[in-house]
């Protein structure tokens, strides 16, 4: 996606010896000023559509020609259960329904009034993306799913009087693809890209994302603000859903007492862990891991939550909180961790296991590395969308 471009501020006329004519510059400054940046306000939809549920983001932002966006702002944020995978496409009319509702034409409507000369109803694009799940579908049908979607859309701005600046853009990006640009977002919330830049690491139901600047060894190259990155990002479909049905019958994985024969063990757990890894990926990660510092959301952020390892985090705090958990049996856990539901609990323990398999074994991360659990920067949620809002340009 390339942002429309606009001047923002005029350039100042140096008139000496003419009060009269600076009088009339500084009196037509406020206005023009206020007009210009109605020029650069742009209103934009983009539709993260997961392997569990769908996320529609309305964005307010401002850009301007090879500048990076400012001011962005979520106007609307909407959400629909189960994911669009799950959905049959002759339900998708429906399901989309539900998001692209008459209070969301409301808010369209609403945030274009801030635009000089616009129409009731205008916005700047529509990007429904997909991801993990979708990824999983045979080419045929992903791409019956997309056209049905790209129709349903197409239709709905023209029933609607939606004016948009740019074409509607239905597809199925790749792992890759989306961890750049939450890589992108990460860097935009955090410091605007003004500071050294961080590598993150992801973990969600049906994969799992490493994306870090590389000027070495990089597979992506992203454009934001004018300025070019290159990217190393890699994404194996090795999320929470996969990994817990993988070694659902591991009993090292398993509290003692979870069934008649589980008896959990952290390094047992971890080894069985690596075997799958190594199946599923095998030798296709390359990193070098140049980066110094990895923030850690979704997954990897809610395993230094459940440990209290938010502050302190490290790999040998977690795998040591970790080996303790695996040994407790399942009554003992509940009543220790009584606040926490006993599904969402017991997975912990091979999950953590799993992490240190993938992080250190496989990627070679370890503790010289500096790793932050984050699940919001600045108050503000980290999500690829706004990666995908800044990106103008994006090549692999």
């Amino acid at each position: 996606m390339r942002l429309q471009a606009y001047s923002l501020l005029l350039l100042p006329f140096l008139l000496l010896g003419c009060d009269g004519a600076l009088n009339d510059i500084h009196g037509k400054d406020h206005k023009d000023d206020k007009n210009e940046q109605a020029e650069s306000l742009h209103n934009h939809i983009i539709i993260d559509a997961d392997s569990s549920k769908t996320s529609l983001y309305l964005y307010k932002y401002n850009s301007e020609k090879n500048e990076l966006a400012k001011n962005i702002e979520i106007i609307s944020l909407m959400t629909q259960s189960p994911g669009i995978v799950d959905i049959q496409a002759s339900q998708i009319p429906a399901y989309l329904t539900k998001l692209f509702n008459d209070d969301l034409l409301d808010k369209i409507k609403a945030a274009s009034k801030n635009h000089n000369n616009a129409t009731s109803k205008r916005i700047q694009g529509i990007q429904f993306y997909s991801t993990a799940g979708m990824r999983d579908l045979s080419f045929s049908t992903r791409a019956d799913k997309n056209t049905t979607i790209n129709n349903w859309l197409v239709k709905w701005t023209k029933d609607n009087n939606v004016q948009l600046t740019e074409s509607i853009d239905v597809k199925t990006i790749s792992g890759k693809e989306e961890g750049v640009y939450s890589w992108a977002a990460y860097n935009y919330i955090k410091h605007q890209f003004k500071d050294e830049l961080d590598g993150i690491l992801t973990l969600g139901d049906a994969s799992t994302q490493i994306a870090y600047q590389d000027v070495n060894l990089n597979n992506a190259n992203i454009t934001i603000g004018g300025k070019a990155y290159p990217v190393y990002s890699q994404s194996y479909s090795l999320g929470l859903k996969v990994v817990q049905a993988a070694l659902k019958n591991t009993d090292e994985c398993h509290l003692f007492g979870y069934s008649d024969t589980s008896r959990g063990d952290y390094h047992l757990c971890r080894e069985t862990a690596k075997a799958f890894i190594d199946r599923k990926i095998g030798e296709s990660y390359q990193g070098n891991q140049y980066s110094n510092e990895f923030g850690l959301f979704t997954g990897f952020y809610s395993q230094a939550k459940f440990f209290d390892l938010k502050e302190n985090y490290s790999f040998k705090r977690i795998q040591e909180q970790a080996e303790q958990f695996c040994h407790l049996d399942w009554e003992t856990a509940k009543t220790q961790y009584s606040n926490e539901d006993p599904e969402y609990m017991e997975p912990f323990c091979m999950m953590s296991a799993f992490q240190g398999a993938l992080l250190e074994d496989n990627y070679h991360l370890s503790d010289k590395h500096d790793f932050q659990p984050i699940q919001k920067v600045n108050n503000t949620n980290i999500s690829w969308p706004m990666g995908l809002l800044i990106t103008q340009k994006y090549e692999e």
